[in-house]
Formats: C-alpha cells, structure tokens, sequence
C-alpha cells in the first residue's frame, strides 16, 4: 500500500477545502431582522442592543444618499457597535515567491524523494533475476537411443527450486519437454539467424545471467572434444541431427550474455570406448572470447558407464539443487560465507558421487569448466 493512501482515503472529497477556496469562502449570513410594525401603531420599546453582525435598523426618516464614489456608505452615526473585521484566510505555510516573480527554492522537505519514487529506485537497482532454459527428454523415436527414465523428474525438481528458492516466475523459464532439434532451434535459434525465443525474453527481462539445464542423453564428439547432445528425434548415424555443445556456446555469446550457468545431467552414450569428455565452453581463437564468468558443470568427466537406479531423480541432480540451497557452502571445503562459488557446488557434487561409488553404485563422476570462485548462488 503506498504510504499516505490511508491519511487521504479517509476523508471524503467533498470535506478536503484548499487554501484558495477557504479565503473565497463566503462569510456566515446574519440572521435576519424581524419586520415591525408601522410606527404610529408601535409602542415604545426600550432600546435594544443590536446582534452581532446584524445590520442597524432602518431609521424613521430618509436613507441616506447613496456614496458617489462607488465604495460602500460610511456606517451610520447611530450605530453603536462597529461592525467585525472581515476574517483573515490563514497564513500559508509556503514560502512566497521573491519580488522577481520566480519560485522559491524548494525546502528539504519539498526535495525528499517520496516513497514510491525510493521504492522505484530500489527496484531499478536491484540486480535483476536470472531467466532459465530447462530441457528434459525421456523418450527418443529411436529406440536405439536408450532414453533417460529421471529425465522429466529431473527437470520437475529443477523448475520447482527455481521458483521456489530463486523466486523466478513462468515468463522467465522456458522449457522443452523431449524437445526435439526444431524445438533446440526454436529457443536458442539458428546458425546465421539471431532470432530465438530466448532473446525475446532476456530483451524482455533485461536479465543478464541465464541458467541451463539440460536432462537427456549425450555423446562424445571429435574425441571428447566437443559434446553432441541428442534431441528426441536425433539420428544417432547423423551428428548434424544433434545439437553441439560447441554450436549452443556460440550461439549463446551472440546474446551477449555475461553470466552463464549450464548444468548438464546427460551420460556420455559412446559404447565402450571411455575417453574424457571436455564440455567446458571456448568462443574465438584458443578461446580468448569466452565470457570469464561462465560455468559449466557435468554429471559426467568421461565416456564410462553408468548403472540402473531406482532413484525417482538422479543424484546429480538431486546434489545440485542441495548444494545451490546452501549445502554446499556449510560443508566439506565450504566457507559458510553465505555464498555457493563453483566450486564449493562441484565439490559437494563430486562428494556425493565418490560416496556412492564406495556403496556399489555405478554412477557418473562430475566435472567443473569455468572460474571456480564463481559465485553461483547467495542464500
């Protein structure tokens, strides 16, 4: 509620009077005098005192002239009581203008910003939300691509802690259900074309950190040098069915996004050849344009692997979201400042992981590419 709505909402309209209105207000009318009776029939009467503010009876003889001059005529000689001055307007409590006719100069009162205006100006300060782009594919059309069973519970839990804990609404997240290549495209847009529904909404939300999350399945490409992630209608014979991780970085810094922050949960499905997986981001030469303050985490380092569970939600996922909250930050190598960095989040996600293993589990090892005292999260 704005702050003085109650002190006017209040009073009525009608009872508010300005400082104008109340000095043109027209004075209280006297009441009126009786009519008497003719004088040869009245009898006498001792004198009487007039009312206030009523005007002197009429005398016996003639009225006398009206004033040449156009002011009012001067009162009688008989009155006896003179009447009341007019009443003042009250004093104004602005200051008046000098003699040049400009205003005076504001007071301190006058200059303080109102509280809506402080409030406006909070919000305008304030770092904006981040937007976020969360993909899951649980079933491909090929079946010879196995499809990821947590893959939508995954992605459920994900958007859950992004409105509940970072406080986002539906505008800034834009999700992708077995999206397939087209639906890649549609969000992140095509090679030589800038037009793509996620630069809609960070032109819409000025945000200038965007989260990734991708759930599904992943190969290894050009010897674990850059990742080809499946979309649901992906020929696994056909990389350019595929997204590489490669073209999404690169289409990612034509937004001109200074914070990244892409989290992939997609085993490497490359039979059994076991090679390390590189799926950190390098844009230009060497990758001398990489943003510094982009950073990525993988559930997985390499090509091994991994086993059934029946976990309804995998356990990187499940780590990430309990590090982002906090965990991460109070345990293990945490500092309990109050703040996730990268790798405080890869450590206890890499914690959880080797902690599994020891139990029989065969499960992915993560992997940290980015500036690791990044800070990805204040709570």
């Amino acid at each position: 509620m704005t702050k003085g709505a109650d002190n006017w909402g209040a009073v009525p309209p009608e009872c508010l009077v300005s400082e104008d209105d109340e000095s043109s207000a027209p004075e209280e009318e006297a009441p009126p005098v009786e009519e008497q009776p003719p004088a040869e029939e009245q009898p006498p009467a001792e004198e009487e005192t007039p009312a206030e503010n009523a005007p002197p009876p009429a005398d016996d003889g003639d009225a006398p002239p009206p004033p040449t001059d156009g002011n009012e005529a001067p009162p009688s000689s008989d009155d006896q009581t003179p009447p009341p001055p007019p009443s003042a307007p009250p004093p104004s409590t602005k200051p008046s203008p000098p003699s040049g006719g400009s205003p005076a100069p504001a007071t301190p009162e006058d200059a303080k910003p109102s509280a809506p205006d402080e409030a406006k100006e909070a919000a305008e300060s304030a770092p904006a939300l981040p937007v976020a782009v969360v993909i899951a594919i649980d079933d491909y059309d090929d079946k010879t691509v196995k499809g990821s069973p947590q893959a939508i519970s995954n992605a459920a839990h994900i958007v859950r802690f992004l409105k509940d804990d970072l406080d986002m609404t539906g505008e800034r997240i834009v999700t992708g259900r077995n999206a397939t290549l087209s639906d890649f495209q549609e969000i992140f847009g095509k090679p030589g074309d800038p037009k793509s529904e996620l630069r809609d909404v960070l032109k819409d939300t000025k945000a200038s950190e965007v989260i990734v999350y991708f759930a599904g399945n992943a190969q290894a490409l050009d010897g674990g040098n850059d990742v080809l992630l499946l979309p649901a209608d992906v020929d696994p014979k056909k990389p350019e069915s595929g997204l590489r991780l490669s073209a999404l970085y690169d289409a990612l810094a034509g937004m001109d996004i200074p914070k990244l922050r892409l989290y992939l949960d997609a085993p490497y499905a490359n039979g059994e050849e076991v090679v390390a997986v590189d799926a950190g981001p390098s844009i230009g030469f060497l990758g001398l344009f990489t943003p510094p303050d982009w950073v990525t985490l993988s559930a997985a380092s390499d090509t091994s692997k991994v086993g059934e569970t029946d976990r309804p939600r995998s356990l990187f996922t499940e780590s990430l979201v309990a590090g982002l909250r906090g965990i991460a930050d109070t345990t293990g190598e945490g500092d309990s400042d109050g703040t996730v960095s990268a790798k405080e989040l890869y450590d206890f996600t890499r914690a959880q992981a080797e902690a599994a293993a020891k139990r029989g589990d065969k499960v992915p090892m993560p992997s940290l590419f980015g500036k690791p005292g990044e800070p990805l999260r204040a709570y």
